[in-house]
């Protein structure tokens, strides 16, 4: 990620001219992309866009690198026209996009905790997934699928999982699990709630039925006597 961060330092800060250069270079390749975006800040959201511009614009990347006269531009090439390394980096882009898919659903209002548990447990459940996936068709990897079969790399990738639940083991140690007291306590709270219980009982229908189950009606009375009656009863029964 580092390397990355630099490269595309040095298109954008290193002078005005190199960056005119490159947008003109995009725009005389049609490429759907017209800029670099530049990583200001630490978020994962913000490096996993990084992360695929830059993969969305390896060529022209490679293209304009080649056109400049400096030892830094030569080591950014070699970084480019590496397959083992850009496997790496297209693995690091599609691992990114799982983060910010849970990243985006923890934010925003109204969360309860239970909500919030739902998905990092559901998080967790997908690591596992994804832990063997990876070894396997990746379907849940299609930068690195993409890639590898391309390149026609082989089906392991340049990098493993060492131990089996290492990954998931390393993301319950980053996230851990929320104390189960403090989450009965916020389900006991809600039930409690006087506000919550005004607030639903004058909701639509739509949104009373994500807190309870309500059985389906319909108007229509079948004739059971007409239905039985054209029906032969088996000798059995």
């Amino acid at each position: 990620m580092d390397t990355v961060t630099r490269l595309v330092n040095l298109v954008r800060e290193s002078s005005s001219l190199q960056h005119r250069l490159f947008r003109s270079l995009l725009e005389e390749m049609s490429s759907e992309h017209k800029d670099l975006l530049l990583h200001n800040d630490v978020r994962w959201l913000s490096k996993g866009r990084v992360l695929e511009r830059v993969c969305d614009l390896r060529d022209e990347l490679v293209s304009f690198l080649s056109s400049l006269q400096s030892q830094k531009a030569h080591e950014f090439l070699s970084f480019l026209t590496d397959t083992k390394v850009i496997a790496d980096v297209n693995f690091l882009c599609d691992v990114m996009s799982h983060l910010n898919h849970l990243n985006l659903q923890l934010q925003g209002k109204n969360h309860t905790v239970a909500e919030m548990y739902e998905v990092v447990e559901a998080f967790r459940s997908k690591l596992h997934l994804l832990e063997r996936d990876i070894h396997g068709r990746k379907l849940h990897f299609p930068r690195l699928r993409e890639h590898c079969e391309k390149n026609e790399m082989p089906e392991d990738p340049p990098f493993s999982v060492s131990a089996d639940g290492q990954w998931t083991g390393e993301a319950e140690r980053l996230v851990p699990s929320i104390e189960e007291g403090a989450l009965q306590m916020e389900v006991l709270e809600m039930g409690s709630s006087e506000l919550l219980k005004a607030q639903h009982k004058d909701a639509p229908p739509g949104q009373e039925q994500t807190l309870q189950c309500t059985s389906a009606t319909t108007e229509y009375k079948p004739n059971i006597r007409q239905v039985t009656s054209s029906r032969r009863s088996h000798f059995s029964h």
